[in-house]
């Protein structure tokens, strides 16, 4: 997955949680979203934020949508991690 690509993930759900107003997966995901310069501590910090919404907003989206926060964890430990 390319930055682009974790990038319109992020969009995707952010759109998603504002149309049906989910306050606490948005909370999470705009602490780290969208990056302000791409540089590798942003990427760290969406990398905690996405992590962090994962493990605190369970009951709050559905099984599609934790499969795109595990996919975009996974995509952005690998710009973080192995850069």
């Amino acid at each position: 997955m390319f930055p682009d690509d974790i990038n319109a993930g992020c969009f995707e759900l952010f759109d998603i949680w504002c149309e049906r107003r989910a306050a606490g997966p948005l909370r999470h995901l705009l602490r780290a979203w969208p990056l302000s310069n791409s540089l590798t501590d942003d990427w760290g910090d969406l990398h905690e934020a996405l992590r962090a919404l994962r493990a605190n907003c369970r009951t709050e989206i559905s099984d599609a949508e934790m499969t795109t926060v595990d996919d975009l964890i996974s995509a952005v430990a690998v710009i973080v991690f192995q850069r």
